[in-house]
C-alpha cells in the first residue's frame, strides 16, 4: 500500500526502526547448514553415498538437517512477521503473506473497519497476562501480545484519539483521569523477575554441559560414540552450541529496553543511581549516578505483560530505561520537572553522548573461554 495512504507515523515498538530486515540470525544459521551439508557432500562423493562415508558425513548431515530445519522456520516467521505500527490512517497487522513480507509490504487496517477493541485474559499455568484484542471487519481478531505490544500505554492514547466510541470501558482506565489511575494495581520489578539475562541464559548451560559429560560413558556402554574420528566432530558441535549460545545471550539481551537494570534503579535527591550487583560488575561497567540535570523526562507506561503500572526515564543521551513507578513517584517529589500528562518533563536537560552501561570485553572473554573452550577441551581431553 503506498506511503501516502498510511499517513504520517505514529507509533511504532522501539526495537524496529523504518529499515527491516527480515533475516537476521536465522540466515547465518541456515547458511552455515548449507555449508556443512556441502562438506559432508563433498567428502562422501567419493564413495557413492552418505553411510559408506562414515561417521564424520553422518555426523555433518545430521546437523546440516537441524541447522537447514531451524534457520528455515525462522526465516519463513521472520519474513511473515511485521512490527505493529500505527498510522495517521490505521494500523498494520503483525502477519502478513510471505510474497508481501519478501516486499517488505504492511497491510494497513483503516480506523473505520475497527469494530470493537478490548483486553483479553490468556491463562498460562499460575498467573494471567493480558492481551489487546481488536476486532476488525466482521470478524476478524488481531490479538497482541507483550513483545508485539511492548509500550501499551502509548497505544491506549492513540487509539483514543482516533476510535473513541469503540474502547472497552477497562481500557478507559489506564488513561483516563489521574484520581482513577492513582487506584489501578502498581508493577514492582525485583531481583528475581529481573535477572541479569546474559547470566542467566549462560547458566543454562551448566546443566546441558552436565547432562553430555554424564552420558558419554553411558554411550560407550552401548557402544556408541566409540569412533575417534566421530567423537571429534562431536566435540567442535559441542563447542559450537555452546558458542551459538553463549553470543546470542548476549547480542539477544543487551540493549532489550534494559530490563536488567529496572530493578536495581534508584531514585535519589540529585538523580537516579543504578547500582551494580551480583555478577554484573564481570560483564558490564555502569555509570553509578545519573544527575537530573541530564535528565529529558520520567514517563508513565504499562508492563505490557498483565498492564500494570511502571514508568521509564529518559536520558539526555536518548536511552529509555524502565523503572518501578515507585521511582517516578520519588521523581515527581525531588526532581523539580514540570508536570504534564502522564509524564514529568524536564525544561532544560543537558545531553550527553555516550552510553551509561559498556560490555566489560575482558570480562565477557573469561566466561566465553571457561563455558565455550575449556569445559569442552576438558571434557574431550578426559574421555
Amino acid at each position: 500500500m503506498p506511503v501516502q495512504k498510511k499517513g504520517h507515523l505514529l507509533h511504532q515498538p522501539r526495537w524496529t526502526s523504518g529499515k527491516r530486515d527480515p533475516y537476521g540470525k536465522s540466515f547465518v544459521l541456515f547458511l552455515f547448514g548449507l555449508v556443512l551439508l556441502a562438506l559432508g557432500l563433498f567428502i562422501a562423493f567419493p564413495y557413492g553415498n552418505v553411510t559408506g562415508a562414515g561417521d564424520v558425513v553422518t555426523v555433518l548431515v545430521v546437523f546440516s538437517g537441524a541447522c537447514l530445519f531451524f534457520g528455515g522456520l525462522g526465516l519463513w516467521l521472520n519474513i511473515t512477521t511485521m512490527p505493529f505500527r500505527i498510522y495517521d490512517n490505521g494500523f498494520t497487522l503483525t502477519k502478513v503473506s510471505f510474497i508481501k513480507g519478501i516486499r517488505g509490504e504492511e497491510e494497513l487496517v483503516t480506523w473505520d473497519r475497527i469494530k470493537k477493541v478490548s483486553i483479553e485474559r490468556v491463562t498460562q499455568e499460575d498467573w494471567v497476562s493480558k492481551h489487546l484484542k481488536i476486532v476488525y471487519d466482521n470478524s476478524s481478531v488481531l490479538l497482541l501480545q507483550s513483545y508485539e505490544l511492548p509500550d501499551p500505554l502509548t497505544v491506549f492514547r492513540i487509539l483514543k484519539e482516533k476510535v473513541p466510541r469503540k474502547l472497552d470501558s477497562e481500557i478507559g482506565q489506564f488513561i483516563g483521569p489521574e484520581e482513577i489511575r492513582d487506584k489501578l494495581p502498581k508493577y514492582k520489578a525485583s531481583v528475581l523477575n529481573n535477572p541479569m539475562a546474559p547470566i542467566l541464559l549462560i547458566s543454562m548451560l551448566i546443566p546441558f554441559n552436565l547432562s553430555i559429560i554424564a552420558g558419554i560413558p553411558v554411550l560407550r556402554s552401548y557402544g556408541m560414540w566409540t569412533s575417534q574420528i566421530f567423537f571429534d566432530v562431536a566435540a567442535a558441535m559441542f563447542m559450537f552450541i555452546n558458542t551459538f549460545i553463549v553470543l546470542t545471550a548476549f547480542a539477544t539481551h543487551a540493549d532489550l529496553e534494559k530490563g536488567a537494570f529496572r530493578a536495581f534503579i534508584e531514585v535519589t535527591p540529585k538523580g537516579i543511581r543504578i547500582p551494580n550487583k551480583g555478577m554484573g560488575p564481570l560483564i558490564r561497567s555502569v555509570r553509578k549516578e545519573i544527575p537530573f540535570k541530564e535528565i529529558v523526562s520520567f514517563n508513565e507506561r504499562l508492563e505490557p505483560k498483565e498492564f500494570l503500572r511502571e514508568a521509564s526515564v529518559t536520558l539526555g543521551n536518548g536511552q529509555v530505561y524502565r523503572i518501578n513507578y515507585d521511582c517516578y513517584e520519588a521523581a515527581i517529589k525531588n526532581s523539580g520537572f514540570d508536570k504534564e500528562e502522564f509524564q514529568v518533563v524536564n525544561p532544560k536537560p543537558v545531553l550527553f553522548k555516550g552510553p551509561i552501561a559498556r560490555w566489560n570485553l575482558a570480562g565477557v572473554f573469561i566466561l566465553y573461554f571457561l563455558i565455550c573452550i575449556l569445559l569442552p577441551l576438558s571434557v574431550y581431553i578426559f574421555y
